[in-house]
C-alpha cells in the first residue's frame, strides 16, 4: 500500500505505477482523506495545530484495516504522510512493514509537524532523499536509515534529445514555486534581460515575474518545454536542506541542457563540471555561464546528449529502479 497523492506528478503516484510495473499487488491510499473538507478548518489546524490533519487518527485506522483486509505486507508512505504513532504500532503488531520515503526536511519550519516527528522513529525503515538530514534522523531514533534519491518516470519525462531545437526567444526554463531564495536568484536573470519561462506557484503574484509566469504545466508540457528551452535551470531549496530535487532527474530525462546549482549531491549525480551539466555557485556565475551557454549552441547540444546518456541510457534512475532498491534493502523480493 502506497500512502501518497495519486496525482500524476507526485512521488506517491510514481511509486504506485512502479509497483504495478514490476507485478506487485498494489493500491494507493490518497492522503487527502486525512484532511478536512473545510478549507477554513484545515487551514486553522495547519497554522495553529502543528500542521496536523483533522482526520489523522481515523485515516490511520483505515490504513490498518485496509492492509489487513487486503493482505498487504508493506506500507510505503511518501513524505510527511498522515500516519501517527498509533497507526504505526498497529501495523507493526500485525506484521506489516512500514517504510517512509522522506522527500522533505521535517525540521524545516515550513514542514515542521510535532506529531510526525513523534511517529518517525516507529517506521521500520526510512529512505531519505537528503543526505544532510541523516544525522538528525539518527538522533530522532530512526533505526534503519537509507539515502535514496529522487528519480524520473520513463513514460512521462523520457524525451531523448535529437538536436538543439530551442524555441526562438526562450532562453531559460525553471520549474518550481516562488519563494524568497528563488526570487533572489531570478532577479539577476530578469535584470540581464534573459527570456524566462517560470512554471509553478506564486510567480504570477509578483509584478516583477508575472510576464514570465506560465502557471502550472502538466508533466508532458514540462518535459516538452525542457527539450525546447535553450537552458533548463535546476535549483535546490536551501531551507529544505536539499542536495538535489525531483527536477534534477526529470529535466535530465527530458533532454534539457542543464545549468545546475552546485551541491555535493549534484556532483555525485552528474559528475564534474562540464561533464554533462554546467554548475554555478553564485548569482554572478549563474548569469555568466548562462550567457556562455546561449553563445555556444554546439555545447548545449553536447550537454543535452551527455546528461541524457548518464541519467537515462547508462543510469538506473527511474522510480521503478528506486522501488527495486527499496525492496532489496528491506529484504523483499520482486
Amino acid at each position: 500500500m502506497v500512502i501518497g497523492n495519486p496525482e500524476s506528478f507526485h512521488v506517491g503516484a510514481h511509486f504506485f505505477k512502479a509497483a504495478n510495473e514490476i507485478g506487485l499487488k498494489a493500491v494507493i491510499k490518497d492522503i487527502k482523506g486525512a484532511f478536512s473538507e473545510s478549507l477554513l478548518i484545515q487551514s486553522a489546524l495547519w497554522k495553529y495545530g502543528g500542521h496536523k490533519p483533522k482526520n489523522l487518527g481515523s485515516f490511520g485506522n483505515e490504513v490498518v484495516a485496509h492492509c489487513k483486509e487486503g493482505c498487504y505486507s508493506t506500507v510505503l508512505a511518501t513524505g510527511i504522510a498522515p500516519l501517527d504513532r498509533n497507526c504505526l504500532r498497529h501495523l507493526r503488531s500485525a506484521g506489516i512493514q512500514s517504510i517512509n520515503y522522506l522527500t522533505d526536511d521535517p525540521w524545516n519550519r515550513a514542514h515542521h509537524a510535532p506529531w510526525f516527528l513523534n511517529a518517525l522513529s516507529l517506521y521500520d525503515n526510512v529512505f531519505t532523499t537528503k543526505s544532510s538530514i541523516i544525522q538528525d534522523l539518527t538522533n530522532a531514533g530512526c533505526r534503519k536509515i537509507h539515502f535514496c534519491p529522487f528519480g524520473y518516470d520513463r513514460e512521462v519525462h523520457n524525451y531523448p534529445p535529437h538536436k538543439d531545437s530551442a524555441v526562438e526567444g526562450l532562453d531559460i526554463l525553471f520549474v518550481g514555486g516562488m519563494d524568497s531564495d528563488r526570487k533572489k536568484i531570478m532577479e539577476p536573470l530578469i535584470g540581464n534581460n534573459f527570456c524566462l519561462a517560470l512554471y509553478g506557484r506564486y510567480w504570477d503574484q509578483s509584478d516583477r515575474f508575472a510576464k514570465s509566469s506560465c502557471g502550472h504545466g502538466d508533466l508532458f508540457t514540462l518535459a516538452k518545454r525542457g527539450k525546447e528551452a535553450k537552458i533548463t535551470l535546476c535549483l535546490v531549496r536551501r531551507a529544505n536542506r536539499d542536495g538535489h530535487v525531483m527536477r534534477s532527474f526529470e529535466a535530465a530525462a527530458a533532454g534539457g541542457c542543464m545549468l545546475v546549482e552546485d551541491t555535493e549531491e549534484h556532483r555525485e549525480i552528474f559528475g564534474l563540471d562540464g561533464d554533462c551539466v554546467v554548475f554555478f555557485n553564485s548569482n554572478e556565475q549563474m548569469v555568466q555561464r548562462a550567457r556562455w551557454l546561449l553563445d555556444h549552441p554546439e555545447e548545449r547540444l553536447r550537454l543535452r546528449h551527455a546528461v541524457y546518456r548518464r541519467i537515462v541510457t547508462e543510469g538506473k534512475n527511474t522510480y521503478t529502479d528506486r522501488l527495486k532498491t527499496i525492496l532489496e534493502k528491506i529484504g523483499l523480493s520482486h
